[in-house]
């Protein structure tokens, strides 16, 4: 694993029939095991773009150090047009955000500086998801028993 690759495989959970889901993310070799990320990842929650990561051959992985990006991903109950992912991303625009989709419009992955804070990144999501009736959750921002991992408080 210690030559450059272009993704990585990461196990972002297990189905009901108890076989491993994977989730494959653009991202840089920084050492054997090692990767930055260059994508953050909308099922294996726990990084963002610009983490290093390292990576176990199943796919689980350890944040090694964060790249201070709140991951968010949403999950609209019909598929979205580009008006309307034009229109998040305008208003991720004052945050330095980006949103990215797939050409399918299922689901939406934001990534967003820690910077820009909570209360504006809650605000946009939520007025964007309203008009758009979609769900969101933090990618990065809880643990397995739901609990903050404060990752952003020891950040600079």
């Amino acid at each position: 694993m210690s030559e450059p690759h272009d993704h990585v495989r990461l196990l972002a959970g297990i189905n009901s029939r108890g076989n491993p889901v994977y989730e494959v993310v653009p991202a840089a070799a920084v050492e054997a095991g090692v990767f930055e990320v260059l994508g953050t990842p909308a099922l294996a929650f726990g990084c963002a773009a610009g983490d290093l990561i390292r990576v176990a051959e199943d796919g689980t992985f350890d944040v090694v150090s964060r790249g201070g990006n709140v991951a968010v991903v949403i999950f609209p109950r019909t598929s979205l047009d580009d008006a309307s992912l034009t229109e998040l991303s305008v208003a991720l625009d004052d945050l330095d955000g980006v949103a990215e989709s797939p050409e399918d419009g299922g689901f939406v992955v934001v990534t967003v500086p820690a910077a820009a804070t909570f209360s504006a990144i809650e605000s946009t999501v939520d007025d964007w998801a309203r008009r758009y009736d979609a769900e969101w959750s933090f990618g990065n921002v809880y643990d397995k028993n739901d609990q903050p991992i404060n990752w952003w408080s020891t950040s600079a």
